[in-house]
């Protein structure tokens, strides 16, 4: 789907379910639950691919934390072309530095590096667990492979991505785990130097 076949989409959309989007018009909260929605039912679900179909997710991208640098102070007021005089918008010109991912579950950190290979900032960090005993690096080379087959692949190389393993299952309810990290490179994860 281009640009120009999703707006066809939005626009059909728009027109199929018109009675809706009047009846919630005036709150903006309603609004833009029936935009979602509607671009979700009218556009992504009935153009895709049945297996496609189940992969929409509203706000998955939410991230645990991140550090960005504001730079709107570099902005003047835009002037509008009509009047020469400056108009009313807010200004935002932000640069994401730092996008960070902490995932207790040691069965479910994978996505989370999967999620920050598709953000592009100069670093992103996953937290993630396995058993004390466990092969981390089995498991590093298993999502290296993951990250291979991503159509956003020459995005994980901007950048740098660090996993943090941290034990599970450790000995005693006083042992706290160990971390390790790795970094990615082009042939993997290696270790932290």
């Amino acid at each position: 789907m281009d640009a120009k076949e999703f707006y066809r989409l939005f626009q059909n959309g728009l027109a199929k379910t018109i009675t809706r989007a009047r009846a919630c018009w005036k709150n903006s909260t309603d609004y833009t639950d029936y935009i979602i929605d509607m671009i979700d039912k009218e556009v992504l679900q009935e153009n895709f691919s049945t297996e496609e179909r189940k992969n929409t997710g509203k706000e998955y991208f939410r991230i645990d934390l991140v550090a960005y640098t504001d730079r709107k102070n570099e902005l003047s007021a835009p002037p509008s072309k009509t009047t020469k005089k400056s108009f009313n918008f807010n200004k935002h010109l932000w640069d994401l530095r730092v996008a960070v991912e902490h995932e207790n579950a040691d069965t479910s950190w994978m996505d989370e590096v999967i999620k920050l290979a598709h953000i592009a900032c100069p670093l992103r960090v996953v937290i993630g667990y396995l058993p004390k005993e466990e092969d981390k690096c089995a498991y590093l080379e298993y999502v290296h492979n993951a990250l291979c087959n991503l159509d956003a692949y020459d995005n994980v190389l901007r950048g740098e991505l660090l996993i943090i393993l941290g034990d599970t299952r450790c000995e005693s309810e006083n042992e706290f785990c160990t971390y390790f990290p790795y970094i990615y490179k082009k042939n993997g994860f290696l270790p932290l130097e």
